[in-house]
């Protein structure tokens, strides 16, 4: 039922594997790494940890690097078969919100200072339209050990925040998390400092390129650098007050076509990989497939023509089917009206600040009567 209205195209073996997730190696029934699993409820589910005591802002930026780190040494692309998914781990409930994982693991944390909020009244003088657009977006290829690393998650991550500044987007308005910045709080905190930006006239924007568990029953997961992951459902609960007027959800992972929980009026959703299916990351690009055609080639090389959701998933879906049709990305659009990644709006409505267009004059004077009459040429 859930997946009914959104395209879905199968995906089959190709290039190196984005996602081995189901084989990660804390996934084992050890796989909650250290205790203190206090259940909280949320939304009548339960959720194993409490709201982050701090959010990220701006100020976090001086911590992460401008770009993303490198990719990984290219190679020529090779066949990797994924791994046999291991038994469940033990505590892997669907009902369970968010499983927190072991902050040790990723060596000393980010400090994550709270966010300095612009003011957001009706008296205050619209700025550039890029100040109309938000963003947060999450890379992860540094997992706990070895085996369960990514090779281009940050890049992928790194094409849209390059692709957002071009667009006139400040960079105070684009968070972004690399690897060990991107813990569970660290999501959570940064999903909480969109909602609390984002303002009605705005677009947000969310991207995690990482990987993706699926937890059975329709509940997907992200999975975050400190081994814990967050549930479909728990992540739609928390971005329930996003006021943005606009919405871009791009999933870079395994399992993304599962979040449709986050659609609605005005939100897109974009995925590497359907419900059920996996996705993949291509060596000779240094990035995943939805990453390479629609996020470099289509955003930050300008292929897709115009700096909008729309116009670059079509490119993208377009180009992957002549180049690499079995690699097709998923995508979901429930927006009603074009979604513009550089706050002007392509949609026919008006700026903000500026007067709403003026209907089409009414040919018969606005009485169903008198245009009658004057299509007899009864009229004077």
């Amino acid at each position: 039922m859930r997946r009914e209205g959104a395209r879905r195209l199968a995906v089959v073996a190709g290039s190196v594997l984005a996602c081995a997730v189901a084989s990660l190696p804390y996934a084992g029934n050890g796989g909650h790494h250290g205790g203190g699993d206090e259940l909280a409820t949320i939304g009548g589910r339960p959720s194993t940890a409490p709201a982050p005591t701090t959010t990220p802002s701006t100020a976090l930026a001086p911590h992460l690097p401008a770009t993303p780190p490198p990719p990984a040494a290219l190679v020529a692309p090779v066949e990797v078969p994924l791994p046999p998914p291991p038994p469940a781990p033990e505590g892997a409930d669907p009902t369970a919100g968010v499983v927190l994982g072991d902050a040790a693991a990723t060596g000393t944390a980010v400090a994550v200072p709270a966010p300095a909020s612009p003011a957001r009244t009706a008296s205050v003088t619209p700025g550039p339209p890029g100040e109309r657009v938000w963003a947060v977006v999450i890379g992860i290829d540094d997992y706990p050990g070895t085996a369960s690393d990514l090779r281009a998650a940050t890049a992928d991550a790194g094409d849209l925040v390059t692709a957002l500044l071009r667009f006139g987007v400040p960079g105070d308005h684009v968070l972004p998390l690399y690897d060990r910045a991107a813990t569970i709080d660290g999501i959570l905190g940064a999903v909480d400092w969109l909602v609390a930006n984002a303002g009605p006239e705005d677009t947000a924007v969310l991207l995690f390129a990482g990987h993706v568990r699926d937890l059975g029953r329709g509940t997907e997961a992200l999975v975050a650098a400190d081994a814990g992951w967050i549930a479909d459902w728990y992540l739609a609960e928390r971005l329930a007050a996003l006021r943005a007027r606009d919405a871009w959800f791009v999933v870079a992972g395994c399992y993304g076509g599962g979040f449709d929980e986050l659609l609605g009026p005005g939100r897109v959703l974009t995925a590497g990989a359907g419900p059920g299916e996996l996705a993949y990351e291509h060596d000779g690009y240094g990035r995943s497939y939805l990453a390479e055609f629609v996020l470099r080639r289509g955003l930050v090389e300008g292929a897709a023509g115009e700096p909008t959701v729309q116009a670059a998933v079509s490119y993208g879906m377009r180009e992957l089917e002549r180049e690499h049709p079995s690699r097709q990305v998923w995508h979901a659009d429930a927006a009603g009206h074009v979604i513009s990644l550089d706050g002007i709006r392509r949609d026919g409505s008006a700026q903000p600040g500026e007067p709403p267009p003026s209907p089409p004059p009414d040919p018969g004077g606005g009485d169903l009567l008198t245009g009658t009459l004057c299509f007899l040429g009864l009229c004077g």
